[in-house]
């Protein structure tokens, strides 16, 4: 087998020559490290780390197995840890399981085969662990994507928008000395799904910021209820159903109103650069949408409108350039809306280009209709967001 391939462990020990005596045993079936004691043994996963086993003597000095396999846990969760101890230290063996959540502990003097058919168990075990753990944050970034991905396709109006307040939220949190997590950027892209559920001419007329009849208000006022709908059924998005939910609740002096519960820095943020993008939707310049929402005392947090100010009246760092269809890529931001040759809008300009969108303008470009081109892009800076 392929050294690089093999199973990853780190023994630790105070006695340097059985060390080298179970590197030689075991170098057949792992990559096997070492460490003389447990501070050594610490630095070694913090620096050479992630192993898949830890097997640690119980008696040594500055740190007996106990302490070490304790302070593995905290450091390394997911690793398998393995004591291996003698007859006369049974007596600690409880201290060490409860303390370092211990997988099995071997009693010295053990043979090869045992050591490596429980180390084997160990690695298997990690494994185990490690496929629990990232199964629900792949199938969170699954739905999301796909969420999305749907929302890009489905109605490229408010994914535009959901593109436009993802970027702006990002240079907002990032002069106001905050960042962005990923739960605020998830709920800034999906706040617009409800949107999903308005005819087209109702969408088009919010988005131009234009007069809506009361029926149609009504199915405004409860787009953020319904994307709070479309995403309870995604497990692990609670913090960004938060944000959506309070998306229009008043800063009103502080971030707690009236004693209730603690309007989020997400929900504060999202109010603002939605209802700055709806004015400059509507036509209104850069200057004149700050003056509105400067005008409505308690609407947001100063703080955030004064970031707001600096991103949007600062120097443009994001000049838009030309390109033919076949030179658009991923991650671009169409600077203006694309058009057939014919005259229909394909795309709004802020659309973000993923790799569906990417499809959509390629096919359309090869029919009889064409894309007018080149196309004015952008090249934004998109927030460097932890994954879930």
């Amino acid at each position: 087998m392929n050294p690089e391939t093999l199973p990853r462990i780190l023994v630790v020990d105070d006695d340097r020559h059985l060390l080298d005596g179970l590197r030689r045993q075991l170098r057949a079936d792992f990559s096997v490290e070492t460490a003389v004691g447990g501070p050594e043994g610490l630095v070694r996963l913090q620096e050479g780390g992630p192993f898949s086993v830890v097997l640690s003597d119980y008696q040594m000095p500055q740190m007996n197995g106990a302490a070490f396999l304790a302070a593995v846990r905290q450091v390394c969760p997911d690793t398998t840890r393995m004591l291996l101890t003698g007859q006369a230290d049974l007596g600690g063996a409880a201290e060490v399981v409860n303390q370092g959540g211990v997988y099995r502990f071997l009693i010295k003097p053990v043979s090869r085969e045992v050591l490596v058919e429980a180390l084997h168990a160990g690695v298997e075990q990690c494994r185990r662990v490690t496929a629990e753990r990232e199964l629900p944050e792949r199938t969170l970034r699954g739905s999301v994507k796909a969420l999305t991905e749907l929302l890009s396709l489905a109605s490229p109006l408010a994914f535009a928008r959901a593109t436009r307040l993802r970027w702006l939220a990002g240079e907002l949190l990032a002069v106001a000395g905050e960042t962005m997590t990923w739960h605020v950027d998830l709920a800034v892209m999906l706040s617009q799904v409800g949107a999903l559920t308005l005819p087209p001419d109702v969408l088009e007329r919010m988005d131009a910021n234009a007069e809506l009849t009361p029926a149609e208000q009504a199915m405004v006022s409860r787009l953020p209820a319904l994307a709070e709908q479309v995403l309870a059924g995604v497990p692990g998005l609670e913090e960004v159903r938060d944000v959506i939910r309070r998306q229009n609740a008043s800063y009103a002096g502080g971030p707690a109103v009236a004693g209730g519960p603690e309007i989020s820095l997400g929900s504060r943020v999202l109010r603002v650069v939605s209802d700055y993008d709806a004015l400059v939707a509507a036509g209104q310049g850069i200057a004149e949408a700050l003056q509105v929402v400067a005008g409505r005392p308690g609407a947001y947090e100063p703080r955030l409108l004064n970031a707001l100010a600096s991103v949007v009246a600062g120097p443009d760092r994001h000049q838009a350039r030309t390109v033919p269809v076949d030179k658009l890529e991923s991650g671009m931001m169409l600077a203006a809306d694309v058009f057939t040759k014919s005259g229909v809008k394909l795309m709004p300009g802020g659309h973000e280009i993923t790799p569906s969108v990417l499809e959509r303008i390629r096919s359309f470009s090869r029919m009889g209709s064409g894309v007018r081109q080149p196309l004015a892009v952008l090249m934004p800076s998109w927030p460097a967001v932890p994954t879930p």
